[in-house]
């Protein structure tokens, strides 16, 4: 199947219909025609720049073009087969040039365009002063400045020129980049300082740290990776951002290497003081392993390891430190949360600075782009409000949230704890009863049974992560539960206790920070969430929808997302109901090196939930099966149609003939984006309402495939707004499909703690919340 050739669908008809705008500015294209050429390179070039240089020498001869870093060559001339050696590093390279395509701006197919007009704007944003970082542009000359935590809050703007069912359309947003201004070695010294006077505290940039380092203590040498394990950093010698995979200890910066350039051995102290005129204080640090993803000659991604010094590197983003201060989160929030009002009107001044700078103008008429200064304004549909019924409760929709409803209401299949297990740090000896005697409260009115006669109180005199498990091994099938009260946010403790309590006890589990079970007047506001979550765990539900009756669909959402610690490795995660009103459910996960691992288990996946599907409805299979697959990017789209789909098909074979195949709808889901819409009224914009729905103008045409009928276009709009509703982490809808949520939330768990397969007596619950 081919994306450029599904035909359009008709369009959803359900809601009232309310005027909208969105971040978008129409692009227009003032040429006729732009000329295609391919570029070849006869002598393999790795790196983007060589190439860049090489075409650079040759300009001449060409004319003004726009090259996109790999085999494309756009001009506005017609020129000839062309080939010429150019000389590059002492030795020569052919570079050859054919014509390949004639670009029309009177053809449907805006494609090239698209792609064309991306590299234009972004040589326009380089017209503007603006720091470029990564893809995007910040405003560096104009920082929010925090002296007390040390860094900088910089403005900038995401860019990006999408083909939609209007024609091409800049999409513009706000952005933020937090920039600190330690370094990682800053950082590396104030855990060691943490460790070694356990003092602990707030971030302070400015305490004692220890003058000397023991790198190769194993407890430092732990406590350090996982510090700055998975973090990113800017290096400050060139404003590059890479994210860490790991440290190696066996290294300093007096490890050498050979200067490709020099054919010499140099170490990495001295290249450095060569190269920027940087000096090294401590030659003892350990170097952070960092991964460079490049493209070769051909555009196909490949990855190497680099080694960072964390003297030269700072840390980007906030600290779980800084979160917890509600003062600086309180003074952020006032930049970060934006009115709709105000991000519109600036987003406009940007654009009207982009049309009045002389250079940036110059280079749109050259290639025949013009962009529209008003954004675009769409028409939004606002569906009905869903219902959400608890045993003795119903929420009417009006509202947003049925948080308060949480007080009165018994939910909708309670579960009870007869035989359970806390273990907490000595420390809060004291708090234990008073959390202990709040679950049990909560529970009671939420209809959810905690036995107070039968929970082992285990207590940790030093709360290391060998004493947790040592309690942790006293479980027995018995006990439906174990909570695990930790005294700080610690990754491998946590990671710790969640795999010897999925993998080898298999038992519902929940860990909270003990600071959450102070004596305050919110302990009940936490108790409350942490007996949802318990209860869901355990195979219970909260509350429920109405869903089309006598329809039997199996909803299933499919998530994959990156093991951090086993980079070659990512976590697909499947999650199906297995009931009528989708409000239980069945998971797997695999671990996969390539995307034929999970295609070849998809179809295991899918005949295993409606194996399960069958058993939990009286042997009644499904007879149409919804899927929601997040996780794929614009690039994957076709590959997902092209195998994942038939994969799905494949489960039907294993199924007994008897088994009614079933319909399939497939629903592709992406949250990284920066579409906002606004609900327009009297000159006045505010945030849509939950329901509100456009399916026109800035949408991307050809997505949609059997949507024909704009009944079938309502039901499934309809559909997936309730189905937002029913993630039971959230007393409110949610961005997403519940089942899209659960398997993020699966994968998540998985590839950052777990990194196998958990075992099968929780396949049927929701142990990841």
């Amino acid at each position: 199947m081919d994306l450029k050739n599904i035909p359009e669908p008709r369009l959803g008809q359900n809601g009232y219909k309310t005027p909208m705008i969105a971040n978008y500015f129409p692009v227009s294209i003032r040429v006729k025609e732009i000329y295609q050429y391919d570029v070849k390179f006869e002598e393999p070039l790795q790196a983007i720049r060589p190439r860049f240089s090489l075409l650079s020498q040759i300009e001449k001869d060409l004319g003004s073009f726009v090259y996109d870093g790999f085999s494309i060559l756009y001009m506005m001339q017609k020129i000839p087969d062309y080939e010429k050696v150019v000389p590059f590093r002492r030795k020569n390279v052919k570079v050859i040039i054919k014509l390949t395509k004639v670009l029309s701006s009177d053809d449907n197919d805006l494609q090239p365009f698209e792609q064309l007009y991306n590299i234009i704007f972004g040589r326009v944003m380089n017209c503007l002063d603006f720091q470029q970082i990564r893809r995007n542009y910040y405003d560096n000359r104009n920082p929010v400045r925090n002296d007390q935590f040390h860094f900088e809050l910089w403005h900038g703007f995401f860019h990006a020129i999408y083909k939609t069912k209007k024609g091409l359309s800049l999409n513009l947003d706000l952005i933020h980049k937090v920039v600190r201004q330690d370094t990682v070695l800053d950082q590396i010294k104030m855990v060691v300082s943490f460790m070694s006077d356990r003092r602990g505290g707030g971030y302070d940039r400015d305490r004692r740290s220890p003058s000397r380092i023991d790198y190769s203590n194993p407890a430092i040498q732990q406590r350090i990776v996982e510090e700055v394990s998975n973090s990113v950093v800017m290096t400050i010698y060139n404003n590059k951002y890479y994210s860490v995979t790991s440290v190696d200890f066996s290294k300093s910066p007096m490890f050498s290497f050979e200067d490709a350039r020099k054919g010499t051995k140099i170490t990495l102290k001295d290249y450095y003081a060569n190269q920027y005129h940087k000096n090294i204080a401590d030659p003892d640090q350990p170097l952070l392993v960092v991964e460079r993803k490049k493209k070769d000659s051909t555009g196909r991604p490949i990855r190497e390891e680099i080694y960072l010094i964390p003297e030269l590197c700072s840390m980007t983003g906030l600290t779980n430190s800084m979160r917890e201060d509600r003062k600086l989160m309180q003074s952020l929030s006032k930049h970060l949360h934006i009115s709709p009002d105000e991000r519109c009107s600036r987003l406009k001044e940007f654009v009207q600075t982009i049309l009045k700078n002389e250079k940036a103008r110059k280079i749109m008429d050259e290639w025949g782009m013009r962009i529209d200064p008003n954004v675009v304004r769409v028409e939004g549909r606002i569906l009905d409000p869903i219902k959400v019924f608890f045993k003795n409760k119903v929420h009417d929709g009006e509202r947003p949230s049925w948080d308060g409803l949480l007080k009165q209401a018994t939910v909708i299949s309670p579960q009870t704890f007869n035989r359970w297990m806390i273990v907490y740090p000595q420390s809060i000896d004291r708090d234990i009863d008073g959390f202990l005697n709040a679950l049990i409260d909560v529970g009671q009115r939420m209809g959810i049974e905690f036995d107070p006669n039968k929970v082992d109180l285990n207590s940790v005199r030093y709360p290391e992560a060998k004493n947790y498990l040592e309690q942790l091994e006293k479980l027995t099938p018995e006990y439906s539960l174990v909570i695990c009260v930790l005294p700080r946010q610690q990754k491998s403790k946590y990671d710790a206790i969640k795999q010897i309590i999925t993998l080898h006890k298999p038992v519902v589990s929940q860990c909270i920070l003990a600071n959450n079970l102070r004596r305050s007047p919110k302990l009940m506001s936490i108790c409350t969430k942490i007996v949802m979550q318990i209860n869901c765990k355990a195979g219970g539900s909260l509350w429920g929808i109405e869903l089309p009756k006598n329809k039997e669909i199996m909803f299933c959402g499919l998530d994959v997302c990156h093991d951090p610690y086993k980079r070659s490795q990512s976590v697909a995660g499947f999650v199906s109901s297995t009931n009528h009103n989708c409000t239980n459910f069945y998971s797997r996960v695999i671990m996969q090196k390539t995307k034929e691992e999970l295609v070849n288990n998809l179809a295991s996946f899918f005949f295993e939930g409606i194996k399960m599907y069958r058993l939990k409805n009286d042997k009644v299979a499904p007879k149409h099966i919804m899927v929601f697959r997040d996780g794929v990017g614009d690039s994957q789209m076709q590959y997902v149609i092209e195998n994942e789909i038939p994969a799905i098909f494949e489960a039907f074979k294993k199924t007994p003939d008897s088994y009614q195949r079933p319909n399939v709808t497939f629903v592709v889901v992406q949250k990284r984006i920066k579409t906002r819409i606004f609900e327009a009224k009297n000159g006045t914009y505010k945030n849509p309402q939950p329901g509100t729905v456009v399916d026109l103008d800035i949408t991307t045409p050809n997505r949609f495939d059997f949507l024909h009928d704009s009944s079938i276009c309502d039901i499934l709009q309809q559909i997936t707004f309730k189905l937002c509703h029913l993630y039971y982490n959230w007393p409110g809808p949610v961005r997403v499909p519940a089942v899209c949520q659960y398997a993020h939330k699966l994968s998540f768990l998985v590839g950052q703690s777990i990194h196998q397969e958990v075992h099968s007596h929780l396949h049927d619950k929701l142990y990841f919340l």
